[in-house]
């Protein structure tokens, strides 16, 4: 049926989101069947479009995600441990090889990478950890490479009983290569606390 149009909304006319708008301009019609909120807190709506220029109705995936970096959890004990897992989105940046760092001395001033690229991590001893630890057990998927949508998953895991002081604030970021560095993330927070 042409003229349809797919939309979101929270409940009132003036949350209204118009879904039709993000999809590209051969796709004439569309509208949603079904919605889910994952751990991220992101917001994944289906449904299907009508493609003017192949003449067919073809299945399209909306996806809600304006951060880079998610985390499921921001707050860990260090007496009972437990995991933080991350969510990394960089649809710029489909199959392309990431890395993902902290920093437990803050994300000012942060760190120039190249001339397009400033990462917000402070380098410190946990950040240099990182970097030659990449996929250790306590940081499993922070080397990989993103999926064809962009998206990958990283686990910060912290064991219990660590006789740390806390509270701590650790920040993490992840970069993606493709010759070169072409990308940082935004940071996302873990407070760790006694």
């Amino acid at each position: 049926a042409q003229g349809l149009r797919a939309a979101a909304w929270a409940g009132t006319a003036a949350s209204l989101v118009d879904l039709q708008t993000w999809l590209p301009g051969e796709y004439t019609s569309s509208f949603a069947q079904g919605v889910d909120v994952d751990a991220f807190g992101t917001i994944v709506i289906s449904g299907q479009a009508y493609d003017s220029v192949s003449g067919r109705w073809e299945a399209v995936v909306w996806r809600s995600n304006a951060r880079t970096l998610s985390g499921d959890l921001h707050e860990l004990s260090l007496a009972t441990g437990g995991r933080q897992e991350l969510q990394l989105f960089a649809p710029e940046q489909p199959q392309g090889t990431y890395l993902l760092l902290g920093s437990v001395s803050g994300t000012t001033p942060g760190t120039p990478i190249n001339a397009r690229v400033h990462l917000p991590l402070n380098v410190d001893v946990y950040f240099q950890f990182l970097l030659s630890n990449p996929n250790g057990p306590l940081h499993p998927g922070s080397f990989g490479a993103l999926d064809a949508d962009g998206l990958a998953r990283a686990s910060v895991v912290v064991p219990p009983g660590l006789p740390w002081v806390g509270p701590i604030t650790v920040h993490h970021a992840f970069v993606v290569f493709a010759n070169g560095v072409v990308m940082a993330s935004e940071t996302e927070v873990l407070v760790l606390t006694p």
